[in-house]
């Protein structure tokens, strides 16, 4: 059998996690609470594969638009734009009323993927996609549509969706709409407290087609990004 191909992150530890990588080809749930970091990990994510690998990126910003990214990430010293520029990352404002189309296969992200040569998708959030569903049932439909249409990009994708609960290290997280029962993967964000005060920590939950590590690994944001 052949050995499953990875896409290194660039952070040795969580590709240490992870025997080397992601799968090549896997959705991967990012989950967390607001503020745990989960924009900036999964565009790192993509910068990562620019810098280390000329993989471009796709950023499609549903819930933040993407002015709001871009001041996001210069707060943190961060000027996204030269990847742009260079036509390496892709960031896309995909309109609230026009995300049902993301449930289409003739949807505008694959003619992206297939113009750019995209090899690294984050989707920010899930939460749009969801509620335009009356039902769960039909949000179920609707998610498992989805996950085959971006599977039909052929690209290493990220899906962001918020923690329903706060999570605590002795209690499994529940996500605010499930998303992660549809996907591959699933890595953890959250905070813990402790000698009075919060520490960043994450965690892979889930990663199917590789053999994985579940310890917790404690993590920093600076202006470099995210540190573990």
């Amino acid at each position: 059998m052949a050995a499953t191909q990875k896409v290194r992150t660039g952070w040795e530890k969580l590709d240490d996690q992870l025997s080397g990588g992601l799968p090549k080809g896997s959705i991967t749930t990012v989950s967390g609470s607001t503020g745990s970091g989960k924009s900036i990990f999964a565009l790192q994510f993509l910068i990562n594969g620019i810098k280390t690998s000329g993989e471009p990126g796709l950023y499609i910003a549903i819930e933040e638009s993407k002015n709001s990214l871009y001041r996001s990430m210069a707060s943190i010293g961060w000027d996204i734009r030269q990847y742009e520029t260079s036509n390496q990352l892709v960031i896309i404002d995909y309109p609230f009323h026009e995300v049902d189309q993301l449930l289409d296969q003739r949807n505008p992200v694959k003619e992206l993927v297939d113009r750019f040569g995209v090899e690294r998708v984050v989707i920010d959030s899930i939460m749009p996609v969801a509620v335009k569903f009356p039902n769960e049932n039909e949000m179920k439909r609707g998610f498992l549509k989805l996950i085959e249409n971006i599977r039909g990009w052929d690209t290493t994708t990220m899906i962001l969706t918020n923690d329903l609960n706060a999570t605590t290290y002795h209690v499994l997280p529940q996500t605010e709409f499930g998303i992660e029962r549809f996907t591959e993967g699933w890595i953890h964000l959250y905070n813990i407290f402790k000698t009075s005060e919060r520490k960043r920590v994450m965690e892979v939950l889930k990663m199917k087609g590789t053999m994985h590590k579940t310890n917790m690994m404690p993590f920093s944001i600076d202006k470099t990004g995210i540190k573990l």
